[in-house]
């Protein structure tokens, strides 16, 4: 490793330190307050008051920014920066979609039934249809019937409810619709053939 890497590498970890921390600020912004830590202040320092998704925020933004800078400057652990930057990004959406709102903390979320707002019948047009790809999985084309089939799917609009098993706090989702009869609905049909993708010829 000769000085220029060092350089690099200590110029990309000042710059994705300065982004990381900035983009959790502006997550403990969003929230109306510091959100690093949960409760109130104590002069002993206690682990479990660490918000877990802003520690995995920073972390993960880091590592995307050291893995920008790794394809700037073509480093050759370059693939497995990547490879880290995406493993932290799923374990932040998980810790993000199972934590507390209220005492943040992680895998103490407990899914009740949701709340039914609505339900309704509605109508729409199916035209069948057939997409053909290539032999390395690739698209080809899509040949459509001149059927028309009308179905009619009963879609619920509902709320998720959730509580903490740590605090007893206890939360909604958004709203969403969920279509009760998507899994029978019909499905258009795939099929995969032997012809090879002129894209993928060698000039």
């Amino acid at each position: 490793m000769d000085l220029q890497n060092i350089l690099e590498g200590i110029i990309s970890s000042l710059i994705a330190t300065m982004i990381s921390g900035f983009i959790v600020f502006l997550y403990s912004k969003s929230k109306g307050k510091n959100k690093l830590m949960v409760g109130k202040s104590h002069k002993k320092f206690d682990i479990s008051k660490i918000n877990a998704f802003a520690v995995f925020l920073f972390i993960t933004s880091f590592f995307a920014v050291i893995s920008a800078f790794g394809f700037y400057y073509e480093w050759e652990k370059f693939p497995y920066l990547v490879f880290i930057t995406i493993l932290l990004g799923f374990l932040t959406a998980l810790i993000y979609n199972n934590q507390c709102p209220n005492c943040k903390r992680i895998f103490t979320k407990i899914t009740h039934e949701p709340e039914i707002i609505k339900e309704e019948k509605r109508k729409h047009i199916h035209i069948p249809s057939t997409t053909y790809l290539y032999s390395d999985g690739t698209f080809k084309n899509r040949k459509s019937s001149n059927r028309r089939e009308t179905i009619i799917e009963t879609v619920r609009t509902q709320k998720d409810n959730f509580s903490c098993r740590s605090c007893g706090h206890k939360w909604k989702s958004n709203a969403y619709e969920r279509n009760l009869d998507d899994k029978n609905s019909p499905k258009n049909n795939v099929v995969k053939t032997r012809h090879k993708n002129p894209d993928d010829s060698i000039f």
